[in-house]
């Protein structure tokens, strides 16, 4: 079971990126995925795992919503600063445009 998450998380699933590229900054969105609300965010992060199923709708999904404040609940118990665009209601999905 971990050797299956470690290899969804390392490996890019085109024309999506690997969730370890948006982690470490090796993704840079290309002109198109700034356009469609996608970066080196954590709702771009919900857009590669369930992004069919809870993104673009224009509303916010309950569990892409409660995934996103528990992320800043990690970041503020760390000391770490809180982030913004958590959700992906608004987003488009990875394109052939992506980088």
């Amino acid at each position: 079971m971990f050797t299956s998450a470690l290899w969804f998380y390392m490996t890019p699933a085109i024309p999506k990126p690997s969730m370890h590229e948006l982690a470490t900054k090796l993704y840079h969105p290309s002109a198109y995925d700034k356009q469609s609300g996608l970066g080196d965010n954590f709702g771009s992060t919900i857009m590669i795992i369930n992004g069919g199923l809870e993104c673009g709708s224009g509303r916010e999904n309950a569990g892409a919503a409660s995934r996103g404040s528990y992320y800043n609940s990690l970041l503020e118990y760390f000391g770490l600063p809180k982030e913004d665009k958590l959700g992906c209601a608004h987003m488009k999905p990875f394109s052939t445009g992506s980088s």
